[in-house]
C-alpha cells in the first residue's frame, strides 16, 4: 500500500512519515507549495541532520488556500492518483474533496480546523473565487474524512468538529512526533556543531543554576479567540519573583522571537529588569530547538486559560526528558487518558516559582520527573500512537 502524507505544517507529517517508514510502510511526504513561500521552517531539512528525506519527499505545485481556485484540478488528481491511503493536514481536506476523494486521516494542526472551514483565506486579487471556494471545499473535505486523529480538546477540537457536524470517526491519539530515534540527548550530542546558536546557549547555560526554555509562540497580550493565549507573561513574572526570593540564584530563560506578542514580552522583560536573565534567539528550526532544549532544566508548554493535553511544544519537551511547565485540567481528560504524563501544572506564576525554588533546593526530584516523562513519551507517543495510526492503515 502506498501512503501519502500531505502538508508538513508544524513539522507533523515528516515525523509521521519517518515513523511509518521505520515500520516498513511505503510512505511519501508531499510538500505543498505554500510551505516554501510562507513557512520555510517547516521544510523537512529543518527537522533532520541528513538528506535522507529527499528519497521520499515530493514537492507539489498547489496547496495555498488563497490560490485554491487557480489550481488545476487535473494536476491535483494526477499527483494523488498513485496513493492508496492519504493522511493530511492544512488544506489537504479541500483538495481531496475537490477531486472527489475522501481524506483517509485528518491530523489537524490548528487553523486548518478552527478557521479554514469558516473564514475566507488571505485576500488574493488574482483569485477572488478562493475567498468562497476554499472554505466551502474545506468544510466538505473535513466532513468527508474517514478519521480525525488527534487528542481530545474540549475547548478547541471537539467544538469545531461539532460546529461542522462531523459524523466520521474520532481517534483520540497524538500523532507520533517528534521523531524519537533522533531526538534524545545521547544522539543529539553528536550534532551540536551542526546547529545555530548552540555556542551562545551553552555559554548562557554555563552561568546559570537553572535554565528554562520556552519555544512556544508569544501570544498573551493581544490574543483573540483563534490565537488563544499561551500565558507567556506568567513565566516572565515568575522569573522576577524568583530573583526577589532567591537573590543569589542564577536563573534564566531562553525565548524565541516567534509570535505576535514578542514585542510585548520584550517590553515586560525590560520593565521587570530581567534583560540580562533572558536570551532571545531568532525563530528556529525544530532540530535547533531540540539541541538547545537538551541543555535546559525545564521546558514549557503553555499557560493560558484553556487546558491542553498535548501539542507540539509539549511533545518535544517530554521527548527530551525535561520536567514540563504546562496548564492541564486533568478532569477533562481522565476518562480517556488515565495514565497521564508527569508535569508541573501552571495556573499562576507562583506555580513556576515554587518549582524553580524546589529545583534549587532538590534538583533530583525534578530530573526524575523529566526521565519519567521521557519513558511516558516512548510508550504512549512513539509506540501506542504509531500503533493506532497503523491500525487505521491496515483497516483494523
Amino acid at each position: 500500500m502506498r501512503i501519502a502524507l500531505i502538508n508538513n505544517n508544524n513539522n507533523i507529517m515528516f515525523s509521521v512519515a519517518r515513523h511509518l517508514r521505520d515500520s516498513g510502510h511505503d510512505a511519501t511526504l508531499l510538500l505543498m507549495d505554500n510551505e516554501f513561500l510562507e513557512w520555510p521552517h517547516f521544510h523537512p531539512s529543518c527537522d533532520t541532520f541528513d538528506l535522507d528525506y529527499q528519497r521520499f519527499t515530493k514537492e507539489l505545485s498547489w496547496g495555498t488556500a488563497s490560490r485554491f481556485s487557480l489550481d488545476d484540478i487535473a494536476t491535483v488528481k494526477r499527483d494523488l492518483a498513485p496513493y492508496d491511503f492519504v493522511i493530511g493536514c492544512g488544506t489537504a481536506p479541500a483538495y481531496m474533496a475537490r477531486i472527489g476523494r475522501s481524506l483517509d486521516v485528518f491530523i489537524p494542526f490548528g487553523n486548518d480546523l478552527c478557521e479554514g472551514p469558516f473564514r475566507p483565506p488571505n485576500f488574493n486579487r488574482r483569485s477572488l473565487r478562493s475567498l468562497v471556494a476554499y472554505p466551502f471545499w474545506q468544510r466538505r473535505g473535513i466532513l468527508g474524512t474517514r478519521y480525525v486523529f488527534a487528542d481530545i480538546s474540549p475547548t478547541y477540537m471537539e467544538p469545531h468538529l461539532a460546529r461542522l457536524g462531523y459524523k466520521g470517526k474520532r481517534v483520540f491519539a497524538s500523532p507520533p512526533l517528534p521523531y524519537a530515534s533522533l531526538y534524545k540527548p545521547e544522539v543529539l550530542e553528536g550534532y551540536v556543531d551542526r546547529t545555530y546558536w548552540y555556542p551562545l546557549v551553552k555559554e548562557f547555560r554555563g552561568r546559570l543554576d537553572v535554565m528554562v526554555t520556552s519555544h512556544s509562540r508569544h501570544i498573551w497580550k493581544g490574543a483573540t479567540i483563534h490565537n488563544w493565549s499561551k500565558g507567556t507573561d506568567k513565566l516572565i513574572r515568575a522569573l522576577a519573583t524568583v530573583k526577589q526570593r532567591k537573590p543569589g540564584a542564577r536563573v534564566g530563560i531562553v525565548f524565541y522571537e516567534y509570535g505576535p506578542d514578542v514585542a510585548a514580552s520584550r517590553a515586560l522583560v525590560d520593565e521587570l529588569g530581567l534583560s540580562d536573565d533572558v536570551l532571545w534567539l531568532p525563530r528556529s528550526t525544530r532540530k535547533d530547538i531540540m539541541v538547545n532544549l537538551m541543555l535546559s532544566d525545564f521546558g514549557c508548554g503553555e499557560f493560558g486559560p484553556d487546558s491542553w493535553y498535548m501539542g507540539g511544544a509539549v511533545a518535544e519537551v517530554l521527548c527530551m526528558g525535561k520536567p514540563l511547565f504546562h496548564r492541564r485540567d486533568d478532569s477533562m481528560f481522565a476518562s480517556l487518558y488515565p495514565d497521564m504524563y508527569p508535569m508541573i501544572d501552571v495556573q499562576s506564576p507562583d506555580d513556576i516559582v515554587r518549582a524553580i525554588c524546589g529545583f534549587l533546593e532538590s534538583p533530583g526530584k525534578y530530573r526524575e520527573m523529566g526521565q519519567a516523562a521521557r519513558l511516558w513519551f516512548e510508550e504512549h507517543i512513539s509506540r501506542r500512537s504509531l500503533a493506532a495510526l497503523e491500525n487505521l492503515i491496515e483497516g483494523r
